[in-house]
């Protein structure tokens, strides 16, 4: 709600307004955020706050950013994708996915017919192709070209040449692309072309095509924070964590800064799986014990099925869904531990990319919230529309 009203008061024309409208006490079917979405939406494209492209385009993308003192540059093309079944292979997805995001982005889609925020992929390009055909337009003036509250900095170019557009399309086509984020998304996109089969803009989505082989594609962990756990639950947690880890004490955990905590487990995470377990009173750097039968040995797949499935089993899953709770921010897990907004944390390593790509290859799908490619995607650069497209 907070950072909600923050993009309201940033502007008049802030995406928050489709993306995420406000709800109102008195909301009903006829009116409601989604409705409001499409009216706000349909107004802007009337008053030219919008303005529809009059020729086929792609767009180069340019999001520059800061992480721990090192300067990334993640580049990718925007373009309208066909959706497509999973198992015809052109699109591999990573993740599960929550029903309730899903049910959300498709109520705000039926309402807007449009997409505020692409589907964020990645492809093969090991030999840099991408931005070799792109590096023409590196030289020229952007369509613009800003920097956000954050620091990072975002520019796009028009792709208008037929040539640069055959060539990406040559590059890209055959590939399979793995969803990187925008699972719930793409999933909407391909429940809604196939119930409108008949009108081609339909069966496309908004997504950006991001090089798996770069090396400005950073990933970065998702922990995971418990609350709402039964007096029974909070009892057996320590049992059973350590039917198949080793607890290791760190002593009791205020603050990160300046703990050898999160080196521990990054040089533990380096060789085996290895997870941090924060409570009120002390911190446990978990180790996989020999003895575990799991094959598995990805961290946040061993933390799930070993884990969080035997102490919520038997709760109803969307009970589930709200006992669990994420964050990108490792301190935040600590914090809310420490102030008793959650009774328990766990901080994990990032998923490596050859995992994710592997995984997806061989059609496995790793629990939601497995990946966080930093930073998010910006909405609303480039919008979608279906019932104006091809």
């Amino acid at each position: 709600k907070q950072g909600q009203d923050a993009y309201y008061n940033l502007s008049p024309y802030n995406i928050i307004r489709l993306e995420y409208g406000r709800e109102k006490n008195n909301d009903s079917p006829n009116n409601n955020r989604y409705t409001r979405a499409r009216q706000t939406f349909i107004g802007w494209l009337e008053q030219k706050i919008l303005i529809l492209e009059n020729q086929p385009v792609f767009y180069l993308y340019r999001q520059s950013f800061h992480y721990q003192g090192v300067r990334y540059h993640r580049t990718g093309i925007i373009a309208a994708l066909k959706v497509e079944p999973y198992h015809t292979g052109s699109v591999l997805p990573h993740e599960q996915t929550l029903s309730k995001p899903k049910a959300d982005r498709l109520e705000l889609f039926k309402s807007c017919r449009a997409n505020f925020s692409p589907i964020f992929t990645l492809f093969p390009d090991p030999k840099n192709q991408m931005e070799r055909i792109c590096a023409p337009l590196f030289s020229q003036t952007p369509l613009f070209e800003f920097s956000d509250q954050s620091g990072q900095t975002h520019r796009l170019w028009s792709i208008t040449a037929p040539g640069q557009q055959k060539a990406l399309q040559e590059l890209i086509s055959p590939l399979p692309l793995l969803i990187a984020d925008g699972h719930h998304r793409y999933e909407t996109s391909l429940g809604f072309s196939q119930e409108s089969s008949d009108r081609p803009g339909y069966s496309h989505a908004l997504t950006i095509m991001v090089s798996m082989h770069s090396p400005d594609l950073l990933i970065l962990p998702t922990h995971r924070l418990l609350h709402g756990l039964s007096p029974r639950q909070l009892k057996a947690l320590p049992e059973i964590v350590s039917r198949n880890f080793n607890l290791q004490p760190q002593g009791f955990l205020e603050n990160l800064s300046g703990s050898d905590f999160l080196q521990e487990l990054q040089q533990q995470g380096q060789t085996a799986p290895a997870l941090g377990l924060v409570l009120p009173s002390q911190a446990y750097l978990l180790t996989l014990k020999h003895s575990c039968p799991k094959q598995d040995r990805l961290d946040v797949t061993l933390l799930q099925d070993l884990i969080l499935k035997p102490l919520l089993k038997g709760t109803p899953k969307g009970t589930a869904e709200r006992v669990t709770g994420y964050t990108t921010e490792q301190q935040e897990v600590v914090e809310a531990v420490v102030k008793g907004k959650s009774q328990a944390g766990f901080i994990l390593n990032p998923t490596p990319m050859k995992e994710v790509v592997t995984r997806a290859q061989q059609g496995e799908k790793m629990p939601q919230k497995s990946t966080y490619f930093f930073p998010k995607l910006p909405s609303g650069l480039v919008i979608y529309s279906l019932e104006k497209s091809l």
